[in-house]
């Protein structure tokens, strides 16, 4: 048994291809290249077609997207919005755009349902109540843990209880009971038992709540949460979007029909609602609202697919893709597109007779469904704790054989979730004009591929409602293009160039070869037969997640049209692009760029091999550029050792400079202190010694000794501006101290001989003495 789907998925590359132009794009300055024209489309429906009117309110509205014409007569159009959305998906594909639009949500499992392997079960579950303060949630733990009652006990004390049958909510429980939600209970000793996994337990004595849960066949018993309550432990932002996300579709918290459940607007509202929950050192990991609620995974939808991406693709993640370039941008950095897509009006009148109405259930997986939204191999069913798993890709419907309409499911008989529907007939034709304003020819070439899927024959889109059963299979033909310098072919011809060179420099790959484009031609021929398209039951789905029925959905093989002769490309890819490369290593005098330059083209070389494509062209510039390298290796190494000679040479000439003059300044002190008369103040210190240029007093200790008689001797005696200028040229001119005592006393600011100079001349002067004699 294979898996099957009305759908199939195109697997995301690792990387994606940023314009390096996006940052100039403007509405006001033309880019040299710019372009501004018409393109006209003819687009006719191969099969039954039906797209809602985004604008209009009502929702029940059974007629396709429509004007009343001055006759009264409904005028059927597509809106261009929607063909805006069908074309952008497919350039996203074919342009290698990143994958941006999507749900972030968490799901969960419930193991005890199902045979998957490395997932955990629910174990030692406590309860308590959920409730928000301050803006972040809490949990208060109930004393007594789980308790239950009988369907039978609560009737005996509130008989207007009503178990209540399939498809019931636990809200019709919960107001059977009374007036009050969760009403107290008193339990008295052995008063109350219940059997679970056939032993018999009895309900502690204590006052409880009586809370409900959703209808389950067979179930006779609801839960009693005690009214003592623990400290409350508060709950993780993490463990709380999980929540939100696993439960968004249960009626009794997530609502339907537009509306939150009972239990999320009670507790948005201020209120605290009953929850089952489970512990790990004191934290909370996980919440339901039934006792066996489901556990979450271990990974959310956006970690999957920011998982596939390589690091240096996830630090571009800012810059904008080519889709974004042309189609305009919604975010932090958000910018206008530069195309215009009119709704495309039909060219014949319809009468509402010729319109059958249609009815049906339009449910199908969603991406909880891992066995089909995860990349499976159709050995292992990996799932959102698995480890090394990827997002299967983009979701495309896939086009049925003959473009035959599948029956669709009538449900349980439900009306409430029936859609009721009159499509437009097959074969009707409809107009459509597309506005480009100053898009490059790349670009151009990106929308006409998109529109025609590159030119590939026998592809069509999918747009509208009930895609899932064959409804709105569409063809698309360019009919003119107005205003614009070249042809179509040549537009194409420019994407597919620019593509080709970002699949062989950074995916190894090439346009004829890669797996992405070769799938969304597949998906998108009409060869799916209605076994193939078949919308799998409950049943089926659940057995596709045990490891024995491990299936992947299968393709039939088909090439995407390459508009290039993709070897010619990719040499002259070569020729202006490592020219340019080695032309700016000249230019920047560095080794460095000459080895890159050299090994980028190495690396071209090995893909070119691997693609099968003649490389001598490139052994050709691997030996010039290594020749050249060479050349200029040798000169740079000459150029290096003469500079550092110079350098050196230089650095020599300086010191003997500064030496120079040095001498000179110590020749001129001493000529200055001669020529002082000897006899006034502090001069005695510059004497010389007889036959010598040496001082008479130069040490330290013997220096300040006499300093300190002097003043003693002349009593009264202060110390004038003439003699701190001898002083301080005396400290300048003796040599440091070396014997030990003396040096301590030296580099000791605080010691006696600095404190008698401080005493002299001052504490600001002496430090600032202090300060340059150590740095010496």
């Amino acid at each position: 048994m294979a898996i099957r789907a009305p759908f199939n998925f195109v697997p995301l590359c690792d990387k994606v291809f940023f314009p390096d132009w996006a940052d100039q794009i403007s509405q006001d300055i033309p880019f040299e290249d710019g372009e501004d024209g018409i393109i006209e489309l003819k687009i006719t429906n191969k099969s039954p077609l039906f797209v809602r009117n985004g604008h209009k309110k009502d929702e029940q509205e059974e007629f396709s997207s429509h004007i009343i014409d001055s006759n009264g007569h409904k005028k059927y159009f597509i809106p261009g919005t929607s063909l805006k959305g069908c074309f952008r998906s497919v350039m996203e594909i074919l342009s290698f755009a990143k994958l941006e639009q999507y749900n972030n949500d968490s799901f969960g499992y419930r193991a005890f349902t199902t045979q998957i392997k490395g997932l955990s079960k629910l174990k030692d579950v406590k309860c308590g109540w959920l409730y928000i303060e301050n803006d972040e949630y809490f949990i208060r733990e109930c004393v007594r843990g789980v308790q239950k009652i009988r369907h039978y006990d609560i009737q005996s004390n509130f008989p207007s209880f009503n178990p209540g049958e399939e498809g019931d909510t636990a809200q019709i429980k919960q107001e059977s009971i009374g007036s009050l939600y969760y009403p107290l209970i008193r339990v008295e000793q052995d008063q109350l038992t219940y059997r679970e996994n056939n032993i018999e337990k009895h309900v502690p004595a204590g006052n409880y709540n009586i809370v409900c849960t959703g209808y389950m066949e067979g179930k006779n018993v609801e839960y009693l949460f005690s009214e003592q309550l623990k400290q409350p432990i508060r709950v993780s932002s993490n463990v709380i979007k999980q929540f939100e996300s696993i439960h968004k579709f249960t009626p009794y918290y997530g609502g339907q029909n537009g509306q939150d459940g009972f239990l999320k607007r009670q507790l948005h509202t201020g209120e605290r609602i009953p929850v089952f929950f489970m512990k790990e050192n004191d934290n909370v990991i996980s919440i339901g609202i039934t006792r066996m609620y489901k556990q979450p995974f271990a990974q959310s939808i956006g970690e999957v697919i920011s998982s596939g991406y390589d690091t240096d693709t996830k630090s571009k993640w800012s810059q904008l893709d080519l889709p974004q370039c042309i189609f305009g941008n919604i975010g932090e950095e958000s910018m206008r597109g530069r195309i215009v897509i009119g709704n495309a009006f039909c060219d014949t009148f319809i009468p509402d007779s010729n319109l059958s109405r249609i009815s049906g259930v339009l449910s199908q997986p969603r991406p909880s469904y891992y066995p089909l939204y995860l990349a499976q191999d159709g050995r292992t069913v990996r799932h959102y704790s698995s480890s090394n798993i990827r997002i299967a890709g983009r979701k495309r419907y896939r086009i049925p054989s003959n473009f035959q309409i599948l029956p669709l499911g009538q449900g349980n008989g439900n009306e409430n979730i029936l859609t009721y529907f009159r499509p437009l007939p097959a074969n009707n034709t409809f107009l459509c004009k597309i506005s480009v304003h100053n898009l490059r020819p790349m670009e151009l070439g990106a929308l006409l591929s998109a529109i025609t899927f590159n030119r590939t024959k026998e592809c069509f889109h999918s747009i509208g409602q009930a895609k899932a059963f064959g409804y709105g299979t569409i063809e698309c033909d360019i009919t003119s293009i107005q205003g614009l310098k070249y042809t179509i072919e040549d537009y194409i011809a420019s994407f597919n160039k620019e593509i080709s060179y970002f699949l062989l420099n950074d995916c190894n790959s090439s346009l004829k070869d890669n797996e992405s484009l070769k799938r969304i031609v597949c998906i998108s021929t009409p060869t799916h037969t209605e076994e193939e398209m078949h919308q799998m039951d409950f049943d089926e789905c659940e057995s596709f997640k045990e490891e024995r029925n491990a299936s992947i959905l299968q393709e039939t093989h088909k090439d995407i049209s390459v508009r290039i002769n993709e070897h010619n490309v990719i040499l002259e890819h070569i020729k202006n692009k490592y020219d340019e490369v080695l032309k700016k290593a000249g230019y920047a005098a560095t080794t460095h760029d000459w080895e890159d330059a050299i090994r980028l083209l190495q690396d071209l070389k090995l893909k070119l091999i691997r693609q099968g494509i003649d490389y001598c062209e490139v052994e050709t510039h691997i030996e010039k550029y290594q020749k050249e390298w060479k050349e200029y290796n040798d000169k740079l190494k000459r150029q290096k050792a003469e500079d550092e000679l110079q350098k050196e040479q230089e650095a020599k000439r300086q010191k003997e400079q500064e030496e120079a003059y040095k001498k000179q300044e110590l020749e001129r002190q001493i000529a200055d202190s001669k020529a002082q008369k000897l006899g006034s103040g502090l001069a005695f210190l510059l004497e010389p010694r007889a036959n010598s240029d040496k001082l008479k007093i130069d040490d330290w200790s013997n220096g300040v000794n006499r300093i300190g008689k002097f003043i003693k001797q002349n009593i009264g005696y202060t110390i004038t501006n003439t003699d701190k200028k001898t002083l301080h040229l005396w400290l300048t001119m003796i040599p440091h101290p070396t014997k030990k005592a003396d040096k301590q006393d030296f580099e000791n600011f605080g010691g006696k001989s600095w404190t008698a100079i401080r005493n002299w001349v001052g504490d600001e002067v002496s430090q600032n003495w202090f300060n340059e004699l150590q740095q010496k």
